[in-house]
Formats: structure tokens, C-alpha cells, sequence
């Protein structure tokens, strides 16, 4: 891991060693911290997930591919800001990212300002979520879902707790086993980057 202690992580995954290397050259350039694995099970079963404030991937990999990582790390309850990168898109990978939650995609050879609007969007959503304030020892909060909103893996979720608003993402099927409902009291388990939630 390289950069200054202070800043944000930014964690990249890539197959590719020398796509990987220009990326964190770029990233660090920025002022951010960086950490790169070449596989997606390699972050996966790194310690940085909780420390991560965006992760960029590349969407064709051997074994999980970035699509894959971002739902397993939405079906793991991290809500980590994404960016997609590929040399083949397809308009199906970019609504399947976006749906996902995805703050990018993007076409290789990309342009450095294209790679720097997304990580300044991440960010600032990664800002948000570590600044909502911690009301118990766990970090539990409880407030009201205000929107539910199913995508074709993942649905994304929005509770208002005392007037702050809380944003998550977790798999249809988590969904529909929670039974989650607008109006309905749930609660948000804050960690670093991530937000698990539940319902009593």
C-alpha cells in the first residue's frame, strides 16, 4: 500500500499488471492511497475491504469478473463505490453495473479526466456515509425506509434516519427475504464504507 496515511484508499483490481500499475500511478498522482490485487478473489479475501473508499475493476478477469465482485461485495454488505473499466463493453454490462450501483464505466483507452470524475463522485459518497453519526456502540441506527428500488441483481435502499439519509444495496434475494417495504422501520449497521440493513 502507497500514500499519504490521511488519504483515501483506493483499492484496484486488474489481471493486467501493466493496465494495473498505469492505474495506480494515475490514482496516486491524485494524492490517494492505493492497494492492487490481481484477481478479484485476491481482494476479496484481502483485510482491505472495510478500508476501501472506491474500488475500480476491470470487468473481464479470469475467475470473478468485476461485475461479479461488485455483487459479491453488495451480497457481503458493503455499499464501496465502483467503477467498471473494459476494453468490450456492451450496453448490458454498463445497465448491469449501473444498476448495481456502479459511479462508473468505462472504455479502455480511457481518458485520465473521465477517471478522475468518477473518483471524486466516489468519494464524496463514501464522505457521506462515514459521516453519519454513530448513535450506539454498534453503530446501529434505526430510521424509515423512504425507497426501495429493485435493479436485475441488487436492490438499492434508502432510510431516513433523524433527517440524514442512508443508502444501501443488497441482493434481490436478501430483499425479498427481509421483506423490505417503503415505510417500514429498519435499521443500518454502519462499517467504514460499508452499511448492512436489517429490520427487527
Amino acid at each position: 500500500m502507497t500514500g499519504s496515511s490521511k488519504a483515501p484508499l483506493i483499492s484496484i483490481v486488474d489481471d493486467d499488471a501493466l493496465a494495473r500499475d498505469g492505474i495506480r500511478e494515475l490514482v496516486e498522482s491524485l494524492g490517494y492511497k492505493t492497494s492492487t490485487f490481481e484477481s478479484a478473489e485476491h481482494f476479496l479475501g484481502s483485510s482491505m475491504l472495510a478500508q476501501t473508499a472506491c474500488l475500480i475493476t476491470d470487468l473481464q478477469m479470469p475467475g470473478l469478473n468485476g461485475l461479479e465482485l461488485q455483487e459479491a461485495l453488495r451480497s457481503k454488505g458493503y455499499v464501496t463505490p465502483v467503477i467498471l473499466i473494459t476494453a468490450y463493453p456492451s450496453e448490458n454490462h454498463r445497465k448491469r453495473a449501473l444498476n448495481g450501483g456502479a459511479v462508473g464505466f468505462l472504455t479502455k483507452p480511457f481518458d485520465e479526466g473521465s477517471l478522475i470524475k468518477c473518483l471524486t463522485a466516489a468519494i464524496k459518497s463514501s464522505n457521506r456515509q462515514a459521516s453519519i453519526p454513530s448513535l450506539t456502540a454498534r453503530n446501529q441506527l434505526k430510521g424509515e425506509i423512504t425507497e426501495v428500488k429493485r435493479g436485475a441483481t441488487t436492490t438499492h435502499v434508502r432510510l431516513d434516519i433523524g433527517g440524514q439519509i442512508v443508502t444501501a444495496s443488497i441482493t434481490n434475494a436478501s430483499a425479498d427475504e427481509l421483506k423490505l417495504d417503503k415505510g417500514k422501520t429498519a435499521h443500518a449497521i454502519i462499517k467504514a464504507s460499508s452499511v448492512m440493513i436489517g429490520v427487527d
